[in-house]
């Protein structure tokens, strides 16, 4: 028999949040975690936690935590192989309670879903939209994946694809009347695709010669702008010896100066003729020049081979501008830059790790910079003068604070978006002046817990403060829904119906004259409060 208790694996940011919100709706919790530091076990403590350490993978150590008895299990710890693997055990273990997992692979865990009937959320895709978002300008609150159908939930404007508006009026959420202003609209790719993002205020910037050949200039060695200068020196001052006592045309006097320091010699023109001054002048040029010009050949292979080696060890500055910059290739970070870049933004990132297992992924997609954003040569390898927005995206918010801060010293007009992990923390950063503060495991913890409490939850949101759940659900013959309109049920019941499919397997966008009829699988949208109405409906 299951009893009420929720288990929690993993006890960091987002475990640690998840097991809060488990207390405040009630549930017993009892965390296993391979470490926790104090002040977070002391505060779990005082809730009533019961925490085990150890590992997730340890069988005695499960036992001694009731996963035989657990009302829900949520494994949510850094390690993507543990949460699995203590998955199967709980599936084995328990087969009546939900079972819910952290995983950054997406293909990894809708195939984890399919085969082991568990519930799969990569935490980092969950919070990436509203980073995205934020970057962008855009009015998007969530993005679910759901039936392979991507689905995003934004305020009106966003109205590419086919377009669901829907109205929230206190704690329902209902489809918009012709004659009513949408609140916010669900919205669907056309033609099963991706859905595209209108223009943002970030843009990719033209290729502009000028400023490259300019970036080139400035950032040479001083040997090879002296060389440069030399070798353009001698051939000016050939050109003007040929032209004032060889009795060539300028243009002449050019194509020889070249023929000559290029040792190509076509012989159309020569010294044969000439005096012996000039004679002597010409035996100068030829040495000069092909000492210069051999010299500047090598620097300039020097220059492209340590340019190559540069860029794969992500020691090279970018020459972008206007771009985005994201520090940090942890989960979170890969998946915001990744997110962005496949919208066409201009992307560089900034990595301490070289051997992170994002970094070689990312450099296939956008530059990639070794070192520490702490540090001001990082940042201008960056170009950061010349960006248009920082995302500071590590696992440490008062590094993300201060790398915000050092950026919009280097550049008063960058747009600036950091990564915390406590709401509160998030209010104090805006009270510095940055641009945007966004918790990623306040993002990802109530999707975790709304699917582990509420059996065919995809995820939930929250609008003018309340949460609406993701749900998935199956019409039988018997149900409140069955027969009736999406329509009916908006307007009467407070709930919205986006997605509907005879088969449980092609779904489709749901409008207010479409039937439920019995059998049918239906995507809804409604608040907690909602959720008695639905009490006689399975699960599908």
């Amino acid at each position: 028999m299951v009893t009420t208790h929720a288990m929690v694996g993993g006890l960091g940011h987002l475990g640690a949040r998840i097991a809060t919100m488990l207390r405040e709706r009630g549930y017993p919790v009892t965390g296993i975690t391979l470490s926790v530091d104090d002040e977070t076990r002391q505060s779990l403590e005082a809730l009533g936690c019961r925490i085990l350490v150890g590992d997730l993978r340890s069988d005695p150590l499960l036992d001694a935590a009731g996963i035989a008895e657990a009302r829900c299990c949520i494994f949510v710890s850094g390690d993507d192989r543990a949460n699995l693997e203590a998955a199967i055990t709980a599936r084995t273990k328990n087969l009546q309670a939900p079972v819910i997992l952290r995983l950054f692979d997406l293909d990894l865990a809708r195939r984890v879903e399919q085969s082991l009937g568990v519930r799969a959320f990569s935490a980092s895709a969950l919070a990436s939209p509203a980073f995205v978002s934020a970057a962008t300008d855009d009015d998007i609150i969530a993005v679910f994946n759901i039936e392979g159908c991507r689905v995003t939930i934004s305020l009106p404007g966003n109205d590419e694809g086919t377009v669901i508006p829907l109205v929230m009026e206190g704690d329902a959420v209902r489809p918009c009347g012709s004659d009513e202003r949408p609140t916010l609209v669900a919205s669907l790719p056309a033609g099963g695709g991706k859905r595209r993002r209108r223009p943002s205020s970030i843009s990719r910037p033209a290729w502009r010669p000028l400023h490259s050949i300019l970036d080139l200039w400035r950032h040479a060695s001083s040997v090879t702008r002296g060389l440069l200068i030399s070798f353009t020196a001698v051939v000016l001052l050939g050109v003007l010896v040929f032209w004032r006592f060889g009795g060539m045309t300028p243009l002449d006097a050019l194509y020889f100066m070249v023929t000559t320091v290029t040792t190509t010699g076509y012989g159309d023109f020569n010294l044969q003729h000439a005096t012996a001054p000039l004679k002597v002048f010409g035996i100068f040029i030829m040495l000069a020049g092909a000492a210069l010009l051999a010299t500047l050949y090598a620097l300039i292979a020097d220059y492209v081979l340590t340019a190559r080696v540069e860029a794969l060890l992500g020691r090279r500055r970018v020459t972008l501008r206007g771009h985005t910059v994201v520090v940090g290739l942890g989960n979170v970070g890969f998946r915001v830059a990744q997110d962005l870049a496949a919208l066409g933004i201009p992307v560089a990132a900034i990595e301490a790790n070289e051997d992170s297992d994002n970094v070689s992924a990312a450099r296939s997609l956008f530059p990639v910079i070794i070192g520490s954003a702490a540090r001001a040569t990082v940042m201008q390898k960056a170009g950061i003068e010349q960006a248009a927005m920082l995302l500071s995206l590590t696992d440490d918010p008062m590094l993300n604070l201060s790398i915000a801060l050092h950026a919009s010293e280097c550049n008063p007009g960058i747009k600036t978006i950091v990564r915390t992990f406590e709401v509160n923390l998030a209010a104090e950063f805006k009270s510095f002046g940055l641009f945007e503060a966004i918790s990623t495991s306040a993002i990802a913890a109530p999707v975790f817990v709304d699917a582990a409490i509420t059996p065919g939850v995809y995820g939930s949101f929250t609008v003018g403060g309340v949460d609406v759940l993701v749900v998935r659900h199956r019409v039988d013959a018997g149900s409140p829904l069955s027969g009736r309109t999406a329509g009916d049920i908006g307007h009467a019941d407070g709930i919205a119906a986006i997605l509907v499919s005879a088969d449980g397997k092609v779904f489709h966008a749901a409008t207010p004259a479409t039937t439920l009829e019995p059998g049918a699988c239906a995507i809804l949208l409604l608040s907690r409060a909602q959720l008695p109405t639905l009490s006689q409906v399975p699960v599908a």
